[in-house]
């Protein structure tokens, strides 16, 4: 299984959806408040062993499944190479 297949699992395991595409908007489609989003950040950073800061989520880093998984993947991609913290 990818990484990218991971994170949608977790996305519609978090948000009870069967279907998500990359478009998929954490708010406005699946009516994520700041608390889903928080809880939804907490487990894919036990499951990719990441640390996301906070000003990560509030500046809007990934507001859609497509943009979740290109910054879940370039954090993993950094603590492999050493850059990034944890």
């Amino acid at each position: 299984m990818t990484n990218d297949d991971k994170i949608k699992n977790i996305v519609k395991q978090h948000f009870c959806v069967e279907v998500l595409g990359n478009k998929t908007r954490l708010q406005e489609d699946l009516l994520a408040d700041s608390l889903g989003i928080m809880e939804l950040v907490m487990e894919l950073e036990d499951v990719f062993d990441i640390s996301i800061p906070e000003n990560d989520i509030r500046d809007g880093k990934f507001t859609t499944v497509g943009e979740l998984i290109i910054y879940i993947n370039e954090r993993t991609q950094e603590k492999k190479i050493g850059i990034g913290k944890k």
